[in-house]
């Protein structure tokens, strides 16, 4: 069995992770990078950022149309994460 593949959507390097926008992950991608699980747990909009690959079209247009859920994710994530980069 094939592990699903999803790509990151939100902002670049996300609270200081070697994490790019369209990387793509093969599995969950917290076995790729371990922090992610605890920030999963503090910031639950990261999460819904990895979207199945299968879904990207749809996605992209969700994150591009302002007031949808993963927009409003991506921009959660980014003032987060730049407040934490500023502490």
């Amino acid at each position: 069995m094939n592990p699903t593949q999803c790509m990151y959507l939100g902002p670049s390097r996300p609270f200081g992770l070697p994490l790019v926008t369209h990387a793509i992950f093969r599995g969950a991608p917290e076995y790729t990078f371990p922090q992610l699980a605890a920030l999963f747990a503090r910031h639950k909009e990261l999460r819904s950022l990895f979207v199945p690959v299968a879904d990207l079209a749809t996605s992209r247009m969700l994150l591009a149309t302002p007031g949808t859920a993963l927009h409003k994710a991506y921009a959660a994530i980014k003032a987060a994460s730049d407040k934490a980069r500023k502490q």
